[in-house]
């Protein structure tokens, strides 16, 4: 059996301001019938001008000739492990991959997505910019049947924690796989869902991950002005096509009620957190009115007494004021 091949099935704070440069990143990349665009999104990982340490690619039990294709352009080639595992869904593939990965950084990639050569080279430099950050979500670039872009934000900036707005309102904040990268400290902790909660995520795990790492506690930085990833929209896009069900939305938002909860007996946030709207606000940089809205809306249906709930929502309209005085006097 080739050494990359292994077939498998479905079962820290940051450093401190001494610790050396980021470098060393593994890229994983899941496959479900994909035969036809996968070679290009493992194609675009090796064709970086940085290298990636290692190229997980998790084939998630194709019935197409997936497989056939992975092993025949990439089975001999030592940077790339290929992962054939029996079908678990999307969450369970990267699941999968996140407990093999070796780099200190994990970018994903879809299968039927890819990067321009220079996407490492410039997330390693956003990385290293900004150390606290655990989570880091790109703009993507559309390719196929849609033009444009999907944009994370307006500015790059870190976006802060949001463990008080998702634990009250399961909002999914970030970007769609191929625009996520994390620590791999904070993915191993998301590796550890319970494998029943993992297939409830067959599709749109992203959307499960970002609502887990929000829970943890993790920073997210917003890389706004990325253009060098693109998001294909084509007729084989498992969740873009997917029928959608009268009950499809209330259905989602249970999945990602029970997601929080999990995570919250996990991480000790099982507590009304609302209370701590403040204290989560003032950990992003150059907030938008509408997140002084939101927050203030949060602050205001907190358990306490009404004048400790204005004398907060004081702070943080005050501290959005701050924010747009000094975005003005740096422009």
């Amino acid at each position: 059996m080739n050494p990359g091949v292994v077939n498998a099935s479905c079962a820290q704070p940051g450093g401190a301001a001494t610790a050396p440069p980021v470098t060393d990143v593994s890229v994983v990349v899941s496959c479900y019938n994909y035969e036809q665009y996968v070679s290009r999104a493992v194609s675009s990982a090796l064709g970086q001008t940085h290298s990636p340490r290692e190229i997980i690619v998790v084939d998630d039990g194709s019935t197409d000739k997936s497989r056939d294709v992975l092993n025949r352009q990439f089975g001999g080639d030592p940077r790339v492990r290929l992962v054939f595992q029996n079908n678990g869904g999307q969450y369970c593939a990267l699941a999968n991959a996140f407990k093999q990965a070796q780099g200190t950084h994990i970018a994903l990639l879809d299968a039927d997505d890819w990067w321009e050569e220079d996407y490492l080279a410039k997330l390693v430099k956003v990385i290293n910019a900004n150390p606290s950050a655990d989570v880091v979500n790109a703009t993507l670039l559309y390719a196929g049947a849609r033009k444009g872009r999907l944009a994370v934000g307006t500015v790059d900036r870190v976006a802060g924690m949001s463990v008080v707005r998702v634990s009250a309102r399961q909002s999914v904040l970030g970007a769609p796989t191929s625009g996520v990268s994390l620590t791999a400290a904070l993915a191993r902790k998301l590796s550890a869902l319970p494998v029943p909660l993992q297939g409830e995520w067959r599709l749109e795990a992203d959307a499960a991950l970002h609502v887990l790492a929000s829970i943890f506690g993790a920073i997210r930085y917003e890389w706004a002005g990325c253009a060098s990833a693109r998001y294909s929209i084509h007729g084989e896009n498992l969740f873009v096509s997917a029928e959608r069900s009268p009950g499809f939305a209330l259905r989602r938002q249970l999945k990602l009620l029970r997601l929080v909860e999990w995570a919250g007996r996990q991480s000790g946030a099982m507590a009304d957190l609302r209370r701590y709207a403040v204290l989560e606000f003032i950990t992003i940089a150059a907030p938008t009115a509408r997140e002084a809205l939101l927050y203030i809306a949060l602050q205001l249906s907190a358990d306490e007494p009404l004048t400790v709930r204005l004398r907060h929502c004081t702070r943080i309209f005050i501290r959005f004021l701050k924010s747009r005085v000094f975005s003005r006097r740096s422009a």
